[in-house]
């Protein structure tokens, strides 16, 4: 019988030993449990990215803002002995891990990192939904200092610590066009906000290590768009036919009385993107442009098409300007502050040229603040 036990412990101790070794080779080795790969190893611009003393990263944020840069070299250069080399390498469509897997990959930094992004972070897929659970997990056990600290110090052990799943492999961006439900729209919504904290914390990290400058500068929300999805998670069967109710109450001037209906209906079902939106454009006809801008912002988080930045991702921005000490320029702020009393975009993504001009001469005073020019 004794032999037995042992027989079978035995066996236990080898498929414990196969399953460990099958891990091991299976999961890549990574400090970080991001749950994507990149194929690409080397980047366009890559060689003008490493001249430059100034250097634009982002979306089509950082694209739009090109236009403005040569303010830089106007103000700059007859302070100077030679013009500064800025150079913009932003792309379309770039999550905030295409542009730190870019900057993994500069032999030189520059003096100064601008980042205007974060409007496309869900533009392409970056995992698989039916992972979520291990990558939670995973980050889980990543902000554990213990384990964190293990891993660092010898990276193999990821491939044991770090729970397995299928990991994205990434070539050339392409759209995401999977259809969601709601409640995996939210996961994947939330599950986004993780990882562009911790790209954008790794950014910093490679950065000070560099020692470069960073400027951030958070994105505009044009909150005058209604909301082009309502999460289905959010609605009752009654739902569209008060929201149709308090938008004839708009409609007929009659605004105290849309105002108390919006907000019971908000009390009684929160999280539902057009109850916020109706609530903001009640308050804003009423003149309370705080109320407004506070509602309308909820708005856009609530909105189930992920189809811009809104308040959570300019949020981890500035929580991360606070805590790390660097310059960030509050953009959004700057636009939306104005709410009610301008027209404060061109279209639905970018403000109108006044606000870009103010924002660029902030900028180049940070950048002369820097280079003690």
């Amino acid at each position: 019988m004794l032999k037995w036990i042992l027989r079978l412990s035995f066996l236990g101790l080898l498929l414990a030993l196969a399953a460990v070794g099958a891990l091991w080779v299976k999961m890549p080795t990574r400090v970080t449990p991001y749950p994507y790969l990149f194929k690409k190893t080397s980047f366009e611009g890559a060689k003008e990215a490493e001249e430059a003393q100034i250097l634009l990263v982002g979306d089509r944020m950082g694209v739009h803002l090109e236009a403005y840069l040569s303010k830089i070299g106007v103000r700059t250069d007859p302070k100077l002995r030679e013009p500064l080399k800025v150079y913009s390498w932003a792309r379309p469509s770039e999550g905030l891990h295409r542009t730190l897997e870019k900057l993994k990959t500069l032999k030189q930094w520059p003096k100064i990192l601008i980042l205007h992004g974060l409007s496309q972070e869900l533009a392409e897929q970056r995992f698989f939904l039916k992972d979520e659970p291990a990558i939670l997990k995973n980050f889980f056990r990543f902000n554990n200092p213990t384990i964190s600290s293990l891993i660092i110090a010898y990276p193999p052990l990821s491939r044991i610590l770090y729970y397995p799943h299928q990991l994205i492999e990434l070539d050339e961006f392409t759209p995401y066009q999977l259809e969601l439900n709601a409640n995996d729209q939210q996961k994947r919504m939330a599950l986004t906000y993780l990882l562009a904290h911790t790209e954008l914390t790794e950014i910093i990290q490679l950065a000070r290590r560099h020692q470069t400058q960073l400027v951030f500068i958070t994105t505009p929300v044009n909150l005058e768009i209604p909301p082009k999805r309502i999460c289905e998670n959010s609605q009752t069967p009654t739902m569209e036919f008060e929201q149709k109710d308090v938008q004839y109450l708009l409609d007929s001037g009659k605004l105290k009385e849309a105002s108390t209906r919006i907000q019971r209906i908000t009390d009684n079902t929160p999280a539902n993107a057009q109850n916020y939106f109706l609530k903001g454009v009640t308050a804003l006809m009423q003149g309370d442009f705080s109320q407004a801008q506070g509602a309308l912002q909820l708005a856009a988080v609530y909105d189930c098409e992920p189809w811009r930045s809104h308040a959570v991702f300019n949020q981890i921005l500035l929580k991360n300007a606070d805590a790390h000490d660097f310059h960030v320029i509050d953009f959004d702020f700057m636009v939306n502050q104005n709410l009610g009393r301008d027209v404060l975009f061109l279209n639905e993504l970018f403000p109108q040229d006044v606000y870009y001009q103010r924002m660029t001469d902030e900028l180049v005073s940070i950048i002369e603040k820097i280079l003690k020019i």
